[in-house]
C-alpha cells in the first residue's frame, strides 16, 4: 500500500518506486501505486459529502522537470495519468499530485510539507531542489521555432521533413528534420501527408524507454509515425486503382 499521511481532514498517497524494469517489478508497482491509489480514491469519495478529505498522490521521478531529464520512473508515471482521472470523475476530492526528484533532498522535503499546508489551486506539481514546477501553456511564434519545415522558395512547393529526436529521454527533442524527395518507384504512390497518428510506442521511443532489441526487425523500426491521411501526388507507373488527387489514408515507416 503507498504510505499515507493524514492531517485535518486531507489524505497524501506516495506509491514506493521499483528501481528495475522487469515485468514483474512493473506488475507489482502497478499493484502498489495504481491500484491502490484508485482504492483509495473510491473508499474516500464514497464517504460524508460535507467531510470529504483532500487526496494528495506524492511520486518520486514520475515526471520530467528541471535538469532531470533522464530521472523517469516507468513504474511511477502512470499513477498521474490515473490522478487526473480521479482529478476528473472525483472533483470533490480536490486530488492533487506531487512529483518528487528520485531522490528528494531536504528543500523538497520541506517544500511538499508547505504544500500540504497550502490552499493553492494548482493539482499537478513538480518539486526540484527549491524549484517548484506547474504547467502553463503559453503563446509563441511559429518563427521562433526550431526546427520547423520550411517552403522551398524557388519551387514553391513544401520541404519533405520527417520527425526525429536528436536525444532520448524528452520530448522536447523532438525536431523536424528534411528529407530528400524522389520520384515513387513503379509500385509506390508519393503522398502529400495532412495528419499524422501519435502512437504511444513513438511516446516510448523519444523518452528512451524501448531497447533496440525491442525495435530491430518490427515494421517501422526506430522511425517515428506509421499512419497517416492525405493526398495523392504522384503514382508509380505500375500502380492501378489510385490516381493524383485521391484522398487516402495508409501506414508505413516514418
Amino acid at each position: 500500500m503507498p504510505r499515507l499521511a493524514q492531517r485535518s481532514g486531507s489524505v497524501a498517497a506516495s506509491p514506493i518506486d521499483e528501481a528495475e524494469w522487469r515485468l514483474a517489478t512493473l506488475e507489482a508497482a502497478q499493484g502498489l501505486g495504481s491500484v491502490s491509489v484508485l482504492q483509495l480514491a473510491q473508499v474516500l469519495s464514497a464517504g460524508s459529502e460535507t467531510e470529504t478529505p483532500r487526496l494528495w498522490v506524492v511520486t518520486s521521478g514520475a515526471q520530467v522537470a528541471g535538469e532531470s531529464v533522464h530521472e523517469v520512473s516507468v513504474a511511477q508515471s502512470p499513477v498521474w495519468g490515473l490522478g487526473r482521472v480521479v482529478i476528473n470523475e472525483y472533483p470533490q476530492l480536490r486530488c492533487t499530485m506531487v512529483d518528487l526528484s528520485l531522490a528528494p533532498s531536504s528543500e523538497e522535503i520541506s517544500s511538499l510539507v508547505e504544500e500540504l499546508w497550502s490552499e493553492d489551486v494548482e493539482d499537478e506539481i513538480a518539486l526540484r531542489g527549491d524549484a517548484r514546477y506547474v504547467h502553463r501553456l503559453r503563446n509563441v511564434s511559429l518563427s521562433s521555432l526550431a526546427g520547423l519545415p520550411r517552403q522551398d522558395a524557388q519551387a514553391g512547393a513544401l520541404q519533405p521533413f520527417q520527425v526525429e529526436t536528436t536525444k532520448p529521454g524528452i520530448l522536447d527533442n523532438l525536431r523536424f528534420v528534411e528529407a530528400p524527395r524522389r520520384e515513387p518507384g513503379p509500385d509506390e504512390v508519393e503522398i502529400e501527408v495532412h495528419a499524422v497518428g501519435l502512437n504511444f510506442k513513438d511516446v516510448m521511443i523519444t523518452m528512451g524507454l524501448l531497447p533496440d532489441e525491442a525495435l530491430e526487425g518490427g515494421y517501422t523500426g526506430k522511425a517515428l509515425g506509421m499512419e497517416c491521411s492525405g493526398t495523392i501526388t504522384a503514382v508509380g507507373r505500375d500502380v492501378a486503382g489510385l490516381y493524383v488527387g485521391d484522398a487516402v489514408m495508409t501506414a508505413a515507416p516514418g
